[in-house]
C-alpha cells in the first residue's frame, strides 16, 4: 500500500469516527470522560495525519474507536450502535489476500460482520490439504482486521 492509499484510508477512518461521535446520544455522565477521550484521540489523529505521521494517526484513531466501542460492549442497551444488522461469513482465511479483504468490506456494507474461521480438520477435509497456517494463527489474523 502506498502513502496516498494509507492517507485516504486513515481519512475515511477519521471521518467515520467523527460521524459516530457527532451522532452519539448518551445521557449517562459516567461515559462522558470516555467519549471526551475518544474525541481527543480523533483530533490527535487528524493532527498527526496533517503532519504526515501516518502510523501515529492510525494508532490514535484506532484507539479512539476502541474507547468508543468499549461503551457499546459495557452497556449495549443505552448505546445503540450505528450498525444493527448482523452479517455472518465463514472461510478458511489461510493466507489473507485482497480478495478476502474485499469480501469482508462488502459484507460490512450490510451490517456488523461476524466471521467464523474454519477448523484445521474441516479445511483439510474440504480442500484436501492442510492449511499453511493453523486455525489459531488464522483466527488472530482475522481478529486484527477492522
Amino acid at each position: 500500500m502506498d502513502a496516498n492509499d494509507l492517507r485516504t484510508r486513515i481519512e475515511k477512518y477519521i471521518k467515520g469516527m467523527e460521524e459516530r461521535l457527532k451522532n452519539i446520544n448518551i445521557n449517562d455522565e459516567k461515559y462522558s470522560k470516555v467519549i471526551e477521550l475518544a474525541k481527543l484521540y480523533t483530533e490527535d489523529s487528524k493532527y498527526y495525519l496533517g503532519k504526515g505521521d501516518y502510523i501515529t494517526a492510525l494508532v490514535d484513531i484506532v484507539y479512539a474507536e476502541g474507547l468508543f466501542d468499549s461503551i457499546n460492549i459495557i452497556n449495549e442497551k443505552e448505546f445503540k450502535s450505528d450498525v444493527s444488522k448482523k452479517v455472518f461469513v465463514a472461510g478458511t482465511f489461510d493466507i489473507v489476500h485482497p480478495g478476502h479483504i474485499e469480501f469482508l468490506k462488502e459484507a460490512s456494507k450490510y451490517g456488523r460482520v461476524y466471521v467464523v474461521v474454519a477448523r484445521d480438520s474441516n479445511s483439510e477435509r474440504i480442500k484436501g490439504r492442510k492449511p499453511i497456517n493453523d486455525e489459531n494463527v488464522r483466527l488472530e489474523v482475522i481478529k486484527s482486521i477492522r
